[in-house]
């Protein structure tokens, strides 16, 4: 079924560490002392990444567990591999509590190469931040969010329970703060294997697609406290002859009527075009 963790996600900060070395030459290392910054990299590298398992754990808050991950390595260049840089550059991703700022998460991220840097003498480190954006959170209480439970639940046949220990960031987080209540669902999983192990963004079948229409509808019908209308659609094998039936959120079998219909309906366009 569709990920239902509606109500909070993570933002996310990029940071851009910078290890300075000494710019250098294969054949007069042994003959010019200096520091090699790709080197050094690697041990600023490997402390982060031992790092993110305490960062994970001190930012996991309510539905969320923010994860950290090293994105880009940059230094030298293939075609001067004689060359040691002056420079290496390293690219982090952190994921923002709702409960944190990005403030926070850097003065982390700052602490722990501080340590890094006390631990191994001489190391030249610094960073910055590229970018940002906050975690948000809608109260699981808004009708919006009540009803896309109520029909996470009618399509399920079972209790809302939200997965947890969330750390995907989407568009979602731009409309919460613009103040505006949201609920935030996802793709099931699909049944088509990935061409990237263990990865699935970008990968859905017409199951996948259909279920998520199927629950986009039931909520936004549930959503609605008022008369909905649509196209006239097969019910009980009659189809309405004015091309306009009225749908009202509470006359459950009219409503899974429909929503039966349009699932059925996006899976066989679908399974078409992919044909």
């Amino acid at each position: 079924m569709c990920s239902s963790d509606l109500t909070e996600e993570v933002g996310l900060a990029w940071f851009r560490i910078v290890v300075d070395g000494n710019l250098g030459y294969t054949g007069t290392r042994h003959k010019v002392p200096g520091r090699n910054p790709i080197v050094d990299a690697a041990t600023v590298i490997g402390a982060i990444e031992a790092w993110l398992p305490s960062f994970t754990a001190g930012g996991s808050t309510g539905l969320v567990a923010p994860q950290g991950s090293i994105g880009a390595i940059r230094a030298g260049s293939a075609d001067r591999a004689s060359f040691i840089p002056g420079r290496c550059e390293i690219d982090v991703d952190l994921r923002v509590s709702p409960d944190l700022t990005a403030d926070a998460v850097e003065e982390a991220l700052r602490d722990e190469l501080g340590r890094v840097m006390v631990a191994h003498p001489g190391l030249s480190v610094s960073v910055r931040r590229i970018l940002s954006t906050p975690g948000t959170r809608t109260d699981a209480e808004e009708p919006i969010v009540r009803a896309f439970v109520a029909a996470w639940e009618r399509l399920e046949g079972r209790p809302h329970k939200p997965l947890g220990g969330g750390s995907g960031a989407s568009d979602a987080a731009f409309i919460r703060a613009a103040g505006i209540p949201t609920a935030r669902i996802g793709l099931p999983p699909s049944s088509l294997p990935s061409p990237y192990s263990g990865f699935s963004m970008g990968v859905a079948d017409p199951a996948a697609i259909a279920g998520l229409a199927a629950l986009l509808v039931t909520g936004l019908v549930m959503a609605t406290d008022r008369i909905v209308r649509t196209p006239a659609v097969p019910v009980d094998g009659v189809v309405g002859g004015t091309g306009r039936d009225v749908l009202n959120h509470s006359d459950g079998p009219i409503v899974d009527t429909q929503i039966a219909y349009v699932r059925q309906q996006i899976e066989a366009d679908l399974s078409d075009a992919l044909a």
